[in-house]
């Protein structure tokens, strides 16, 4: 037993002193009873005596273990010992009274083996062997019913031996199981030791993604702020250059070229901290054109490449609009880099209304996605693009904030025939249940 996790010896030990309990009180009552009906009819009042002596003594011992809480193992080990000793008397005392030799109760003693080969380390299980066959022994020698005869002795012998190998088999038997369950929790250990490694080097691989992500896009916003710098920049030299105070018209062409920078800024951070679990309701044919914008931050979409289908009975959807703008614009640079060589390549966006709820499809015509790895494509670090081209984390993690939105993901591909991958948002609904279109206030 002690092989075993404190925690886990604990537990089964609490239980199996219990259900000693509970088998002790079966064995209260036959012996009372019958001890009752013995002494009713004339015999003697030996066995109500012992089974009332039996009735208290399982008594203090369920007190003890209600009252026992915060005991540990040690002392749940120890009751068990005492609660086995003891039996093993009140069973000495029934075999004398009974016949010794030719007892019936002779055969209990194996019973009792075994819950001490189970409960007990191997030195107390055969302690408890030999206190059995001693208490026996002496109890039958004061009854005046030792074995008479050598056939009998040695009928005797035989019993005492059987108790030995019970004691012996029983114990094999259970440090066999308590090794393998103890090869077992070694390896969930292990197990449970490399799922957290691959969630540590995960994580790591998502952050680079996104690191990834955003030094793709650097080049782009550096070159988006670098031209209303510039107009900044003519504007001053021109207002230097005149004297008196600032025109209004040129202190407005500062502003404008202020706001458009702080625009692109909000853009790169919102797409750097998608904002996990903020649910709005937001228009989403704003948040696809939002997207499409955030890609052309980074020099891609450019001109025709990606084209813009929005259906105006596109409503209101409740979601995680930076988190969607997110996986939106994932889809977009996977779209894009599918056409690379496609000679006239073509990007679309889709938004329609299905039922109750609003579809985003994303499709390409770039060389697809062959049958057998279709199913993979929202696997962790699976990707068909060249080495060095992509982590593999993109859809993974695409899907997984889509399923955080309550929402679900669907790609559809055939060799050859481009792909496309569908979002479908449920419709945002009001405080009276009624579905929001395109244009429908929510309050609050």
């Amino acid at each position: 037993m002690s092989d075993l996790p404190d925690q886990r010896v604990l537990k089964i030990l609490v239980s199996q002193n219990r259900w000693l309990v509970r088998l002790r009180w079966v064995a209260c009552a036959m012996v009372l009873t019958g001890g009752v009906l013995l002494w009713r009819l004339g015999g003697t009042g030996f066995p109500a005596v012992l089974g009332a002596v039996m009735v208290v003594w399982n008594s203090a011992i369920l007190g003890w273990i209600r009252l026992a809480g915060g005991r540990d193992a040690r002392s749940w080990s120890a009751l068990a010992t005492v609660q086995v000793f003891a039996d093993l008397l009140f069973l000495a005392l029934l075999t004398a009274w009974t016949g010794g030799a030719s007892s019936p109760f002779l055969f209990a003693y194996f019973f009792h083996m075994a819950v001490a080969a189970i409960l007990q380390p191997r030195e107390w299980a055969y302690g408890a062997c030999a206190w059995g066959v001693a208490v026996t022994a002496v109890t039958c020698a004061v009854g005046g019913v030792l074995p008479v005869g050598a056939v009998a002795w040695v009928g005797a012998c035989a019993w005492g031996a059987a108790l030995v190998v019970t004691v012996a088999v029983s114990e094999h038997l259970v440090r066999g199981l308590r090794r393998r369950e103890l090869a077992a929790g070694r390896r969930l250990a292990h197990v449970r030791a490399l799922a957290r490694e691959v969630e540590r080097h995960r994580n790591s691989m998502v952050q680079a993604e996104k690191l990834a992500a955003m030094g793709r896009l650097a080049t782009g916003v550096a070159h988006e702020i670098t031209n209303p710098l510039a107009s900044m920049d003519a504007v001053v030299q021109l207002m230097q250059r005149r004297a008196g105070p600032a025109r209004v018209e040129d202190l407005s062409a500062l502003r404008g070229q202020i706001q458009r920078i702080l625009g692109i800024v909000r853009q790169l951070t919102a797409f750097a901290h998608p904002g996990h679990g903020r649910m709005e309701h937001v228009l989403l044919n704003d948040v696809v054109r939002a997207s499409v914008e955030m890609v052309k931050l980074s020099g891609r979409g450019k001109g025709d490449r990606v084209r813009l289908e929005l259906s105006d009975a596109v409503g209101t959807v409740r979601t995680n609009p930076e988190a969607l703008g997110q996986v939106l614009t994932n889809l977009l640079v996977n779209a894009l880099d599918a056409t690379e060589r496609v000679e006239t390549p073509e990007v679309v966006v889709v938004s329609s209304r299905r039922g109750d709820a609003c579809v985003v499809e994303v499709r390409d015509n770039g060389h697809g996605i062959v049958a057998e790895d279709l199913p993979k494509v929202f696997e962790p670090f699976f990707t068909t693009k060249p080495v060095g081209k992509g982590t593999g984390l993109g859809l993974s993690i695409s899907a997984r904030l889509v399923q955080e939105m309550g929402a679900t993901l669907e790609a559809d591909s055939r060799a050859g025939e481009g792909a496309a991958f569908r979002i479908r948002i449920p419709l945002a609904s009001g405080p009276d249940g009624a579905i929001r279109g395109p244009g429908t206030p929510l309050a609050g």
